[in-house]
């Protein structure tokens, strides 16, 4: 589980998709959503939920990269 720096006790459910998703991310810098869908295997609502809680608590982070919008991991 994930805390959020504030002091709210706002936590993230971690289950088996979260290392499948963060291996995607890990193995496919800079993809597009439908590449990150495509390669995880998850469905789009799900891909999309836990790349916002990622981005969130700063796991991961979208980028502008040649006019398209792309995802990774937040480089720590």
């Amino acid at each position: 589980m994930w805390k959020q720096d504030r002091a709210s006790t706002v936590v993230m459910a971690y289950n088996d998709d979260e290392p499948h998703l963060t291996n995607t991310l890990r193995q496919r810098p800079d993809a597009t959503l439908n590449r990150v869908e495509r390669f995880s295997g998850l469905g789009r609502f799900k891909v999309i939920k836990k790349l916002a809680r990622f981005i969130r608590y700063n796991i991961a982070e979208i980028r502008l990269k040649d006019e398209r919008f792309v995802f990774g991991l937040t480089v720590s």
